[in-house]
């Protein structure tokens, strides 16, 4: 090579470099605006019953760092119900109900909120109002168990705090049980109806202060199927056995539970690891990264009357290579493990008309998950505002 083809490849490369960073960085500070603006007007309507704490550009998990585990709040089963709930199969493992206050911090932050915010309106003192709802939840699991029902006390997490980081999310985590994980709503749901104000939340700083109520974490999405230039999203109805029944939702949404350890319990918990079980118990697919596109992330808090929980929402892109692959994937979503429990029906609808197949099954009378629709309409705002630079980041490889 001579210096003239050389100090050409040097300064094509050096062009590329920096038109790349460049448009990365339009790209970037467009979408903090747009997303600055999608945020404004989910919060600003308390009826959709979400508070979105972080719409975020990501394209990598990595930039979301989960961390903690270093504190158990598992709420002990009175001893009353304990060898009921153990003789129908309740416990897991070597689980006998007696519950762990490791560094008994949660438990300490839990009644020192209830004392600072419901002094005077309680009818009983803080102990006896625990006490109360801890026998209810004790009670209506060996009902239920009594009944049939399958129920058991999975190890789950909660979410301590999170932290915005130099660009990074951090998600501090604490260890629970299905069992605490119940306790914790009932307590909620009674607190709630007293008094609201408590829990309201604005951004990410307020979930340390009602860190023991969000005792659980999830990840869903919208899976978007892209194939010869079209797209198109995978739609879920929720079968009449889940919590939220019978409702049209997203693609997916699964919970964290120790399972996401990816190790033992103890190891720090994996984003990735949850979204690959998600996509695999509830649709069928192999989480296989090369074939999949994350467009960007929105990390929020469920807050109605009823529950108080954290989800990461993504949209994320699957390609494939024939038409017939759709039906194959339609089949498979049909055959996953989850399918029959948890979806009743899945559908596969152009990607541009998601928000008005929700606004038409609201018009026919048919329930819509609140928070998918919510999100269906920040994702297509976001698409619609970032078209143009969508289209120079894939130009530009």
């Amino acid at each position: 090579m001579n210096v003239s083809d050389f100090l050409d490849e040097v300064s094509t490369n050096i062009l590329q470099f920096f038109y790349g960073n460049v448009i990365d960085y339009i790209y970037r500070e467009r979408f903090r605006k747009v997303g600055a603006e999608i945020k404004t007007e989910i919060n600003s309507s308390e009826s959709n019953g979400i508070v979105a704490l972080e719409i975020l550009p990501y394209d990598r998990l990595d930039r979301i760092i989960v961390s903690g585990m270093d504190c158990d709040f598992k709420i002990p089963i009175p001893n009353s119900y304990k060898w009921d709930l153990k003789k129908n199969r309740f416990f897991t493992d070597r689980q006998e109900g007696s519950g762990s206050m490791r560094n008994g911090i949660l438990f300490k932050k839990l009644k020192e909120f209830i004392s600072v915010n419901y002094n005077g309106k309680l009818q009983d003192n803080i102990n006896n109002y625990i006490k109360i709802h801890v026998e209810n939840t004790a009670k209506k699991f060996r009902d239920s168990l009594m009944k049939g029902e399958a129920k058991s006390n999975n190890t789950i997490l909660g979410v301590n705090s999170i932290i915005p980081n130099n660009g990074n999310i951090e998600i501090n985590m604490f260890t629970t049980d299905y069992f605490t994980y119940n306790c914790i709503v009932s307590l909620y749901q009674s607190l709630y109806a007293i008094d609201k104000i408590p829990f309201k939340v604005s951004s990410v700083e307020d979930i340390g202060r009602i860190s023991p109520f969000v005792c659980c974490l999830a990840v869903g999405g919208f899976l978007n199927i892209n194939i010869d230039g079209t797209s198109g999203t995978l739609i879920s109805k929720r079968s009449t056995t889940v919590l939220n029944p019978d409702r049209w939702h997203a693609s997916f949404d699964e919970t964290f539970d120790i399972r996401d350890t990816g190790i033992e319990q103890g190891a720090c918990p994996s984003i990735e690891i949850c979204l690959q079980r998600g996509l695999f118990e509830e649709l069928h697919l192999i989480y296989d990264p090369p074939k999949y596109k994350i467009r960007n992330v929105i990390l929020f808090l469920i807050q109605t009357e009823g529950r108080l929980e954290s989800e990461i929402f993504l949209s994320m892109d699957y390609g494939l290579n024939t038409i017939k692959e759709i039906d194959a994937l339609i089949y498979n979503v049909n055959c996953a493990s989850d399918a029959e429990n948890e979806n009743s029906k899945m559908l596969l609808i152009p990607t541009e008309d998601i928000v008005p197949f929700y606004e038409k099954k609201i018009q026919e009378s048919e329930v819509v998950s609140p928070i998918a629709y919510e999100l269906a309409k920040a994702y297509a705002k976001l698409d619609s505002k970032l078209s143009f630079f969508n289209k120079l980041r894939l130009w530009k490889g």
